[in-house]
């Protein structure tokens, strides 16, 4: 072998050794970050869904709730016990839950929201909505006898009447300031609304002239005409719109981590078997947060305080 062609082997021989290092970091990175990505996600995530008046315990909803996260978790690439997560219908039992534990994923009213984004470090990336709606309208109902009264004097008559309602964030302080009524007046500056669990109830205690006002959530404002007492009852005010809740991610989660999450919920929340589980949590859809209501509600709250 002449010098020219040993030399010629020694590059070749050279140029193979680099090929297999490159090839071998190649491998070496691809391990590494597959091995950070699942490091990430190592650690079990904590939900908690807070739903005044959806399920009647937390009993009956930890179950869809349960199938409703493995899907969640599943689309995102994680093994199905990968997100776990607790339902309550009543907030002060979930006050008492998030004081003793790290929550990375929140379900819960705008109002419950904005009390604590900023203890709790929240982002909302969803909000809930209805026929792509992310807000909703409450309407307040009177008897026939009191129609006339309310058309002349508007919220003005609602000044010390009882005002009754099966909504159950009417029950809860922190929901009130943003029941607002269209004329800009603060349901909870005319009057102290009444919580009754049935709205059947309400509806046959006002059609009887036992009460003054009934509060009704577009569903039930939908399900009065269907009703033969229907024609005791009249429509006599709008509030403005109110925020649907939102679902909102703790910033300790990290942004790769809150853009596979939330692609994968916004993906799971076309598919017929969650949009069968979300009906059990009064949802049909989701939509990008409202920031506009949002900053509105933050601004009704604000000027409460």
């Amino acid at each position: 072998m002449n010098f020219k062609s040993f030399t010629h082997l020694r590059f070749l021989l050279s140029l193979d050794r680099k090929i297999h290092m490159k090839y071998a970091l190649y491998l070496f990175l691809c391990v590494f970050f597959n091995t950070i990505n699942t490091a990430l996600y190592a650690q079990d995530l904590q939900a908690v869904f807070i739903i005044p008046g959806g399920p009647g315990s937390t009993e009956a909803a930890q179950k869809p709730l349960d199938t409703l996260l493995g899907l969640w978790a599943k689309k995102a690439g994680l093994t199905e016990q990968s997100i776990t997560g607790r339902y309550f219908s009543k907030i002060k039992e979930a006050e008492n839950y998030l004081a003793t534990h790290a929550i990375d994923i929140y379900f819960l009213s705008v109002a419950h929201f904005l009390e604590i984004e900023k203890t709790m470090n929240l982002t909302p990336i969803a909000q809930i909505a209805i026929d792509q709606r992310t807000t909703e309208t409450y309407t307040l109902v009177v008897s026939q006898t009191n129609e006339a009264f309310v058309q002349s004097q508007k919220t003005a008559w609602l000044k010390n009447k009882k005002v009754h309602s099966a909504l159950a964030l009417i029950a809860e302080p922190l929901h009130l300031p943003l029941v607002v009524f269209e004329d800009g007046q603060s349901l909870q500056k005319l009057t102290t609304p009444v919580y009754e669990r049935s709205v059947l109830s309400i509806l046959k205690k006002l059609s009887a002239g036992e009460i003054d006002a009934a509060l009704l959530d577009e569903p039930q404002t939908q399900g009065l005409a269907q009703l033969p007492l229907a024609k005791d009852i009249k429509i006599a005010l709008k509030t403005q719109p109110i925020p649907r809740p939102v679902i909102a991610f703790a910033n300790k989660l990290n942004q790769d981590q809150q853009n596979k999450l939330k692609q994968a919920l916004f993906l799971i929340s076309k598919e017929q078997e969650t949009k069968q589980l979300l009906v059990q949590f009064n949802v049909n859809g989701l939509m990008p947060p409202d920031q506009a209501q949002i900053n509105a509600a933050r601004k009704k709250l604000s000027d409460k305080k």
